[in-house]
């Protein structure tokens, strides 16, 4: 039920009739490190955790001298989006909850379902798995839900906005640069009001009600994703009764303190407008240039009424930000003609519309899970800039961090630096919805391409080397130095993306006018530097890397790095044929030559060479081999390694606290091999790191790490299409659907291959397949094969019709080009 609170989330106070003298810590949220939050372990070697060992330790340790000496401000500078870090140990885990909802208690209705999410302390008021409501707005930042457009985004209510490619600080201190939010408004009354917080991920706005016998009072936040400078707040107040008062609603602003990345000067208010403008104070490299921002905002009085002759009144609070005087200028001013018109909400509604018409997954009888993945790909489609942006509205994407756009201040959540994460956990669902959006990550990586043989030259290799961290400019900003030194397999993971990216668009434009070709052939070249030729054993061969679990570093042929780097040298001559050209022979040969690590008598693969039975790890690294990249081995093979890197002799192998992606990936594997009860299994862990009301995700399940992290939902995401879809990305795209837990319908809508949109229905004996859409007349036609494998003599061939709906039996199935 709706409680009755009076709540002000930018000053952190509750009252409630319900809780007495509960308030947020007035002294601020205790400050987090930067990878503070990685379990130490018993292994041998480093724990690097994306990097923690002993450099990153002596980071932590000068950074708590710091914060011990430092003013308020200051703290507050390096925390800037933190209300509370607490944790509720009484608050039942998801993972819990999700397992007696979905496996212990068939046949409940989803509203039953709901209500069993007792640990949340709260109930959703709507079955619209789009739609998060809570009675009260969540104190630990962790639980916190972010509003974005890809060029700008904050959390809801924080002191800080955060600008798409805008960083501080010099190489390794380099981080998201905080502008001050002049976009966090609360409004609240005097008299005790119920409140309602809504998430709307359908319309992608956030909304505050407040409602008495009297009044009712919407308040609405959204990152527009038409005018993408812009953050809005309209607040609209309507008269219930006769009652003929002024109704006079108080406004909390949250700007914080000043920001400590940008040298703002702010001018004076001038018809309602305000502004202000700066640089930021060090630049990533010495080749970026200085950085301006500017900003203009609606000034925000501490009071709005509706007169006591009017029903009804909307107040609408606008924020742009630009890197240039005139783009913000311009948007801010089309913002109010748009309001004006009444076509400003309207237009970001239809815009968020059109996106997912586009593509969405939508699952029947399940809503639990229904809501996670819608909330999984708000959260990454917020970090990423709108679709169809042209002209004045398009812009140059640096890249998706870890924790989206909306986080990354001082030492927090990666600092906003671009890793592994986006090609290998965020990008593959993108890909197969919204080709243009993972287009728009490879570009950031093509519009680095420079940078990047800056670095192979320095560290005398040829062809492009990518940092392990990249931020604004492309050069190495990772702050520990043994990972950014070994962690190279980030290098193939980017070519494996363009891989599947060239074999479901078949984008020539890209590869042979927009540097993708470019890409392929200095990747390839770089791991032909890289490797090293071991002649007695007629193999190449990769030592001195850091694989995957980066409990280890410095060893040598790790499996998944040379496998990836094995992709690399051999992608070139695929693409060579796409466009008419030709590539270095030695690449390929080199790639077929290239060494996995395999022990024949127990049939399983290594880690990497010495590698001992048992050893501990951080997350997923040889299954990987299996899911995503496909690698072919017997079916004993994938499943030793399944299980040896699950437990050995009783004692778990993979870090069950570690990072959220781990259990997605077994998932997929025992799904491909059919084994339902494991992937039942490890698919329930999945959602430990799930954390509040309006879905978020933490890095670790105990609530740690990252906050709002993207990474561990692609991995979830991944998990729907690429394991209960059953969908490979090869020659063809193959499907084999199963239905998840307690479910009856699975619908991926606008799955785009080689131009054309496709939806899948699939139910408990059935497929439905029915071609949507062709971008143009020049796409190749499609056709269905049913069963294709390879001991079935006959197969069933359908051509794919536009508007034509295919109905086949829920078997195998691939679609192919004619």
């Amino acid at each position: 039920m709706i409680g009755k609170t009076v709540f002000s989330p930018l000053n952190c106070k509750m009252e409630s009739k319900n809780i007495v003298n509960e308030k947020y810590p007035s002294h601020g949220p205790r400050p987090i490190l930067y990878h503070h939050h990685r379990h130490q372990s018993s292994h041998n070697g480093p724990c690097c955790g994306r990097g923690q060992n002993e450099m990153r330790g002596l980071l932590q340790v000068a950074g708590v001298l710091f914060i011990l000496l430092a003013s308020l401000n200051v703290i507050l500078s390096l925390n800037t989006q933190l209300l509370d870090n607490n944790h509720d140990d009484t608050t039942q885990t998801i993972s819990e909850l999700f397992y007696k909802i979905l496996y212990k208690q068939p046949n409940k209705t989803s509203e039953t379902q709901e209500k069993e999410y007792s640990g949340y302390h709260h109930e959703y008021l709507s079955d619209d798995p789009t739609v998060f409501t809570s009675s009260s707005f969540p104190a630990n930042r962790k639980q916190q839900p972010s509003i974005g457009n890809g060029y700008l985004a904050t959390v809801v209510y924080s002191n800080t906005i955060f600008v798409n490619g805008l960083y501080n600080g010099k190489g390794t201190n380099s981080h998201r640069a905080r502008v001050p939010s002049t976009a966090a408004i609360t409004a609240s009354l005097q008299e005790s009001a119920s409140h309602l917080y809504t998430l709307n991920v359908r319309k992608g706005i956030f909304v505050h009600e407040i409602t008495t016998d009297n009044i009712e009072i919407t308040h609405s936040i959204y990152a527009h994703q038409v005018l993408n400078r812009l953050l809005v707040n309209q607040i609209t107040i309507n008269r219930k009764s006769s009652k003929s008062d002024d109704i006079v609603v108080k406004l909390d602003t949250n700007f914080g303190p000043k920001s400590f990345d940008i040298n703002f000067s702010e001018s004076p208010v001038k018809n309602g407008k305000r502004s202000m403008h700066g640089r930021v104070k060090e630049p990533e490299h010495d080749s970026s240039e200085v950085i301006m921002t500017y900003v203009y905002w609606t000034d925000i009085p501490s009071y709005i009424t509706l007169p006591k002759n009017a029903s009804t009144k909307r107040y609408t609070f606008i924020t742009s930000i630009s890197k240039t005087d005139e783009d913000a200028n311009y948007f801010y001013t089309e913002g109010i003609k748009m309001d004006a018109a009444n076509e400003l909400f309207s237009s970001h509604v239809s815009a968020w519309k059109s996106k997912w018409q586009k593509g969405h997954i939508d699952i029947d009888n399940n809503i639990f899970l229904s809501r996670v993945i819608y909330s999984s790909m708000y959260y990454i489609l917020s970090s990423l800039p709108p679709l169809n942006t042209t002209g004045r509205l398009s812009f140059p994407f640096y890249g998706l961090a870890p924790g989206g756009l909306a986080n990354g201040a001082g030492y927090l959540d990666y600092m906003g630096h671009v890793f592994w994460d986006q090609e290998t956990w965020m990008y593959p669902p993108m890909l197969l919805l919204y080709p243009s959006l993972a287009k728009a990550m490879l570009s950031a990586r093509t519009k680095h391409i420079d940078a990047a043989k800056d670095i192979a030259r320095s560290k005398g290799y040829n062809g492009t080397m990518f940092p392990w961290e990249m931020a604004y400019s492309g050069y190495d900003v990772c702050p520990d130095s043994t990972v950014g030194n070994f962690e190279q397999h980030v290098n193939g993971d980017i070519a494996y993306a363009l891989q599947q990216y060239v074999r479901m668009t078949e984008d020539v434009t890209f590869l042979l006018e927009e540097h993708g070709f470019d890409l392929a052939k200095g990747l390839a070249e770089f791991w032909f530097s890289r490797a090293e030729y071991n002649g007695i054993k007629d193999r190449y061969e990769i030592n001195g890397v850091m694989p995957p679990d980066e409990y280890h570093s410095n060893v040598n042929n790790s499996a998944y790095t040379n496998l990836v780097a094995k992709i690399s040298l051999l992608l070139p001559e695929y693409i060579a044929q796409l466009v008419n050209s030709s590539v270095p022979a030695s690449w390929n040969k080199a790639g077929n030559k290239m060494y996995i690590p395999y022990d024949d008598v127990i049939k399983y693969h290594p880690e990497y060479d010495g590698y001992q039975l048992g050893t501990f790890i951080k997350q997923a690294d040889v299954i990987l081999l299996g899911f995503p990249l496909m690698y072919e081995m017997p079916v004993d093979v994938k499943t030793n390694d399944l299980l040896l890197y699950d437990t050995y002799k009783g004692k778990a192998v993979t870090n069950r606290d570690g990072p959220a992606m781990t259990w997605a990936m077994f998932t997929i594997n025992w799904l491909k091999l059919k084994n339902f009860s494991k992937a039942e299994n490890v698919f329930n862990k999945t959602f430990a790191n799930l954390q509040g009301p309006f879905m978020t995700w933490t890095e670790n399940p105990d609530g740690s790490g990252a906050v709002n992290f993207q990474t561990g939902m692609g991995g979830f995401l991944q998990t729907i299409m690429f394991g209960f879809g059953g969908i490979r990305i090869g020659e063809c795209l193959d499907v084999d659907f199963v239905l998840p837990p307690k479910s009856s319908t699975f619908n991926i809508t606008g799955l785009n291959y080689l131009g054309s949109s496709l939806n899948f229905v699939a139910q408990e004996t059935s497929l439905s397949v029915t071609l949507t859409e062709k971008e143009d007349n020049h796409v190749p036609n499609l056709q269905l094969i049913v069963s294709p494998v390879k001991t079935v003599i006959h197969k069933e061939i359908y051509a794919l019709k536009l508007g034509v709906t295919v109905n086949i039996s829920r078997v195998p199935a691939r679609v192919c080009k004619i």
